[in-house]
C-alpha cells in the first residue's frame, strides 16, 4: 500500500560497524525508493536526552539508527503496522 507514495529515491548506506579508530563503517551505497518530508520534530530518547529531527523519510527498506541515508545519520526509527505486519518504516534524520 505505501509503495504508491515512494516517489523518490535516497542513497542509503547501511552500517557495518566500526574500524579500529572507533568511526563507524558502512556498507557500498544502494539507491532506495522512498518519500522524503522536511518537517522538525523532537523525540524523548531518555528522560534527559531530546533528539531534534528535520527530515523524516518513508521507506520499506529495514534502516537502523546508526546507518546512513544520504549524508545524514538515521538517529530514530519507527516501523509502520498494517494488517499484514510492518508495511514500512519512519526513518528521522
Amino acid at each position: 500500500m505505501i509503495e504508491a507514495y515512494l516517489n523518490q529515491t535516497a542513497v542509503w548506506y547501511k552500517r557495518t560497524g566500526v574500524n579500529k579508530f572507533n568511526e563507524p563503517t558502512f556498507a557500498d551505497a544502494v539507491t532506495i525508493p522512498c518519500r522524503i518530508e522536511r518537517k522538525i520534530k523532537l523525540f524523548s530518547k531518555t528522560d534527559s536526552e531530546m533528539i531534534k529531527s528535520d527530515t523524516t523519510v518513508w521507506t520499506k527498506v529495514a534502516v537502523l539508527v546508526g546507518d546512513k541515508i544520504g549524508d545524514r545519520v538515521v538517529q530514530w526509527v519507527e516501523d509502520m503496522q498494517g494488517l499484514t505486519g510492518v508495511e514500512g518504516y519512519k526513518a528521522y534524520l
